[in-house]
């Protein structure tokens, strides 16, 4: 059992857990659904609340390719 929270966030635990239970499963298709607004009302974008910029990253790259 982990009793340190801060285990948790150690070495990236923490991105790579939220990054494995979004990335997929309920939340399957998002970063798509987000490139392909993006590409149809074009720019600028404004993402709040980046997280772990699971959806960030792909949105910032100069082609918007998934």
């Amino acid at each position: 059992m982990m009793t340190d929270p801060n285990a948790y966030y150690a070495h990236g635990l923490g991105v790579a857990m939220y990054d494995l239970f979004t990335g997929g499963g309920l939340l399957a298709g998002d970063v798509e659904f987000y490139l392909d607004c993006a590409r149809r009302f074009g720019s600028p974008i404004l993402e709040l609340g980046t997280g772990t910029g699971r959806i960030l990253i792909p949105l910032a790259t100069p082609d918007m390719k998934s």
